[in-house]
């Protein structure tokens, strides 16, 4: 039993290798690209702090960039830094950490944007050892983005899929959303915000589905120089109603989000 325990780990630990090689076979080459003998001051770049914070996730930070590589395509890449401990950090060690990259396309004269990108996950919540792993888990995600005048609209799908098993119990995560918004002036805009986040728990081949979060609410933005940006949303949350339970209430809502683009 020992050893066919013992292989298995091995097999699954080779699928994990198999995966990251897989994705930097994808990203490198575009990364690549994007880093030719073209000098980056005089290609469109980006970088940007996007500073988060919420009753289901807590203190998040991330950094996303993009580099041009085309008339209407960039490469795209991303950092997430999850802190709480609910995501098998303990006091501040071993943290869930997230790191992606993909290929951002712009259609429609400018008007829509879509951004598919697939990410690598280290730690322990996904895979549910007692040690961090990379490979945790695997992110693919997609973005869009569609602006008319003064109405805009963004929505994403994006999937935390367990891929690796080092212990019992794997989790995984969906969540999708959706914000239109108004802008009514260069520093004032409002809309409403849709995110749904569900759960889907593996344990011993048995696997259970519930709802995280289900937020519905507005929200309202102010823009100052260089596109920097301050957005408090909130509202209902409707899970105890997705979730079934016995006595179901509305329960409240609050998503706080900075976002800041760093200039060098």
């Amino acid at each position: 039993m020992k050893t066919i325990l013992l292989n298995v780990a091995s097999l699954l630990h080779l699928r994990c290798v198999a995966v990251l090689l897989v994705w930097s076979m994808l990203a490198l080459p575009i990364a690549i690209h994007a880093a030719d003998s073209t000098s980056t001051a005089s290609v469109p770049t980006t970088l940007t702090l996007s500073i988060n914070q919420d009753p289901a996730f807590g203190f998040y930070p991330i950094v996303s960039g993009s580099r041009s590589i085309g008339a209407n395509t960039a490469f795209t890449f991303y950092g997430t830094f999850w802190t709480i401990d609910a995501l098998g950090a303990d006091k501040g060690l071993d943290l869930y950490t997230e790191f992606g990259a993909g290929v951002n396309f712009t259609l429609a004269e400018g008007a829509l944007n879509l951004n598919p990108q697939l990410g690598i996950v280290g730690g322990r919540f996904q895979s549910g050892g007692n040690r961090v792993v990379i490979g945790d888990g695997i992110v693919p995600s997609l973005y869009a983005s569609y602006a008319l005048g003064a109405f805009s609209v963004i929505a994403g799908g994006i999937y935390w899929a367990p891929l690796r098993r080092e212990g019992l119990v794997q989790r995984g995560f969906v969540d999708y959303y959706i914000a239109p918004t108004v802008t009514f002036s260069d520093f004032v805009s409002a809309g409403v915000l849709y995110d749904h986040c569900r759960n889907a728990t593996t344990e011993s081949g048995r696997t259970t589905y519930d709802t995280l979060y289900h937020w519905l609410g507005p929200f309202v933005r102010f823009t100052v120089k260089n596109a920097a940006s301050l957005q408090f949303a909130f509202g209902a949350d409707f899970t105890d109603y997705s979730n079934a339970v016995a006595r179901p209430i509305v329960r409240d809502f609050y998503k706080l989000s900075a976002t800041i683009p760093i200039v060098f």
